[in-house]
């Protein structure tokens, strides 16, 4: 059986734990692989969406920063003078 990066993904958002290890397991031998065609690999967004995922389900991946939380947007006061 042919494992798709849809299939991995699949396993990675599953209720069950012990998918989520086995797809764990998978992605980690997936990127370690060297020997992998360019074309078989995951790109930047594909890699950041999969640690991205693990990371919220409490797996450590290895080199993965999550990004900052993100500030609430702050208003700037305005600058223009009023008329009365």
């Amino acid at each position: 059986m042919r494992l798709t990066k849809n299939d991995l993904y699949t396993m990675a958002q599953s209720k069950n734990a012990d998918d989520r290890k086995r797809a764990f397991k998978l992605y980690l031998a997936w990127i370690n692989d060297k020997t992998m065609p360019p074309r078989d690999q995951f790109n930047f967004t594909e890699r950041y969406i999969f640690d991205r995922v693990f990371t919220e389900k409490g797996m450590t991946v290895p080199g993965f920063k999550p990004p900052p939380p993100r500030r609430s947007a702050t208003t700037v006061p305005s600058t223009k003078a009023r008329r009365t």
